[in-house]
């Protein structure tokens, strides 16, 4: 006995299985296309995202990319020399709960403002971290015969300082990619000082490329040559003398390492005083750089913001009876990204501020650091973070 099939039936049994194939397919194509961008990322070197949490894990904190609640307003909140003391014991009441606040407000700066260069397909191996991107209307451009698109990139953005709107360059640690065209920002943006606040390797992770020569024999970095004139070491830092040059134009730079970052907790006084004193020894030299001073430690925004914060602080000092750290951390961050980048070193900029004005007891900052390392930070996804380090900015 021969049953006809219903034609109905054979037109859903074809169809169901024209489904399973096409999903099959599209996941076979899913999967091909996320292992070849995994390994275009490894290839380039630029696969590392930074996951931030505390000083302790290298300045690593949560990063929320919710365009929710973004805010375009200035933040600032001014307090009187004379009432500097009281207002750190308030705020580190209830343990630093009022720091806590602030930083969060923090956290919302810059998330509405495009970095569309830096996403481009042929810029994103030149980016050491993938989530730490110059925003586009403050990034520096260079200056290329060719004018294909992408070689103008390099991950740096222009921060004001206290006496010119372009007073630094904030930019990460270069990459092996990218050693060639830091020199190229250096002699075009007529740089003459450059500080480097991270060591090339730190915790058996590379931070930063060694982009100078080991001796003084010159090196050439694509069309710049580099010679090192001389090297001198101290205890916590390293300055180095460059002459660079490019056809008939030579320029020379001063190169100042500081080396001894703490990577734990909070810095000890004498730390802490060693970093001011390298702070204040770099301002009294920037007077002999015709542009930017070039600041970078791996990721440019941690070491780096700090540095930059302290450095425009202790001229601000100077000629006013007040401080606005939130206001100037602000507007750092309204610059490049996550400048200043964890609670614990916003808190440090705090005690770095006190310092300078008044002999303070080193008691209340010993107080404030305990406080401090209590503190526990969580990864982007709320669970706690992990002590492998990702980046030591």
């Amino acid at each position: 006995v021969v049953t006809e099939m219903n034609p109905n039936v054979v037109v859903i049994s074809v169809l169901a299985i024209l489904s399973i194939i096409l999903i099959g397919l599209l996941l076979v194509t899913l999967i091909v296309l996320r292992r070849k961008h995994l390994q275009m990322a490894r290839e380039c070197g630029a696969g590392t995202f930074v996951n931030f949490a505390s000083l302790e894990r290298d300045g690593k904190l949560p990063y929320n990319w919710s365009k929710n609640g973004l805010k375009k307003r200035k933040l600032t909140n001014p307090v009187q020399l004379d009432d500097f003391d009281g207002y750190i014991k308030d705020m580190a009441k209830d343990s630093d709960y009022k720091f806590s606040l602030q930083f969060e407000e923090l956290k919302l700066i810059g998330l509405d403002i495009p970095h569309f260069a830096a996403d481009l397909p042929m810029n994103r191996c030149k980016n050491r971290y993938t989530n730490i991107l110059p925003y586009d209307f403050s990034r520096v451009r260079l200056v290329s015969m060719n004018e294909e698109e992408g070689l103008d990139y390099i991950n740096a953005n222009y921060i004001p300082g206290y006496n010119s709107p372009q007073e630094y360059i904030a930019t990460q640690g270069p990459l092996p990619e990218t050693r060639n065209d830091f020199w190229k920002m250096v002699l075009q943006q007529k740089s003459q000082i450059i500080v480097m606040l991270t060591q090339c390797n730190e915790k058996r992770r590379v931070k930063c490329d060694h982009y100078w020569p080991f001796t003084e024999e010159p090196i050439a970095y694509g069309d710049i040559t580099v010679e090192m004139l001389s090297e001198e070491e101290h205890t916590d830092w390293v300055y180095r003398n460059f002459r660079i040059s490019y056809a008939d134009e030579v320029q020379d730079v001063m190169h100042f390492n500081y080396t001894a970052w703490p990577d734990h907790g909070v810095p000890t006084t004498n730390a802490a005083e060693s970093i001011l004193q390298f702070v204040q020894m770099v301002r009294q030299q920037s007077t002999k750089s015709r542009g930017p001073m070039i600041i970078h430690c791996s990721a440019g925004v941690g070491r780096t913001g700090t540095f930059i914060a302290l450095d425009r602080l202790l001229q601000h000092i100077r000629d006013h009876e007040f401080v606005d750290i939130l206001g100037l951390v602000s507007d750092m961050r309204s610059y490049r990204m996550s400048m200043v980048q964890t609670e614990v070193w916003y808190f440090i900029l705090l005690y770095f501020r006190m310092n300078p004005i008044k002999e303070i007891l080193y008691s209340l900052w010993e107080t404030i650091s305990k406080a401090l390392l209590k503190t526990r930070y969580t990864t982007s996804t709320g669970l706690p973070a992990s002590t492998e380090p990702v980046i030591s900015s």
